[in-house]
């Protein structure tokens, strides 16, 4: 064969294959249109942002209600050890939390502190609220009378100490502080996921305790450290049955959070309460000592 056949098959190989990228060219941008790439782009922003747009927020809330009281309720049976234990919820601060200095907006800790307090409440309470509501189904889907329980939230104050970085994620550690006659004083610590540490106690989430779960962390700690600590919110909560006051040491015991008083419950005009005899119940005292060594 020519040295000239062998050049003119050579071009013609060249420019077979310019032919062939120029057509897959004029394809990919036929596909990839100003219309197409608005599209992607717009699919990333609430993909990567999903957690403040419209509507998301209840369904958080309902989340937390449906999810963990009806499908996820611990295994375990709460005892007063499990009284002060902290739940842990995760969360990621997104670009469209971020504010003008470029780090987690304080307005939105707000929010989030409501979705920890919801899976903290239900999970903690499922049984004391089953118990007055008569199921954990939802109204209108049980058949059964539309329940009148509810738990106002009485006032909610954060106080910050680090920025939350965008797309940082972060865990809220969030348990009772105390209570008195008529409220529930709840603390959510704000922990960085990097800090790498997690209580020494928290079996109130079974499913956090498994191995898989456990690898993020590096230590433990009996108390939240500082360090780590992002912003610490306290929230004042009451459970109403309609008009009616259910006092705090009610609700921990029908939670198996206290030791069982064995006193009926009565339920006044105004107030539902212990019945008169069962007015020397003994306090969780080694409980209420641990209080003293809380920070905040």
């Amino acid at each position: 064969m020519s040295s000239s056949m062998i050049e003119y098959q050579g071009y013609s190989s060249r420019v077979s294959d310019i032919g062939l990228w120029s057509k897959a060219y004029d394809e990919i941008s036929a596909l990839f249109t100003l219309s197409v790439l608005y599209k992607i782009l717009l699919l990333v922003l609430v993909a990567a942002n999903l957690k403040n747009f419209p509507l998301v927020y209840h369904l958080r809330i309902l989340n937390g209600i449906r999810f963990v009281l009806r499908s996820q309720r611990p295994s375990v049976t709460l005892m007063p050890e499990h009284l002060f234990q902290p739940l842990i919820t995760s969360s990621k601060a997104t670009l469209l939390e971020t504010d003008v200095f470029g780090h987690k907006s304080n307005s939105t800790y707000f929010s989030d502190v409501d979705i920890a307090r919801t899976h903290f409440v239900t999970t903690v309470f499922g049984e004391a609220i089953e118990s007055f509501r008569g199921s954990t189904t939802m109204n209108g889907l049980s058949g059964k009378p539309r329940s009148s329980f509810t738990m106002p939230l009485g006032a909610v104050s954060c106080r910050f100490r680090k920025e939350i970085k965008p797309y940082e994620t972060y865990d809220m550690w969030t348990r009772i502080l105390s209570w008195d006659e008529k409220w529930f004083y709840l603390v959510t610590h704000f922990v960085k996921r990097s800090a790498g540490i997690k209580p020494e106690e928290h079996t109130l989430y079974p499913k956090q305790n498994t191995t898989r779960q456990s690898r993020r962390f590096s230590r433990t700690t009996t108390d939240v450290d500082s360090s780590a600590v992002c912003a610490s919110a306290l929230s004042k909560v009451v459970f109403k049955d309609g008009r009616k006051t259910i006092p705090p040491h009610i609700m921990l015991e029908l939670a198996g959070l206290l030791p069982s008083m064995k006193q009926p419950i009565v339920i006044n005009e105004n107030r539902v309460e212990i019945a008169p005899q069962a007015a020397n119940v003994p306090h969780v005292k080694a409980s209420y000592r641990r209080i003293r060594n809380i920070r905040l």
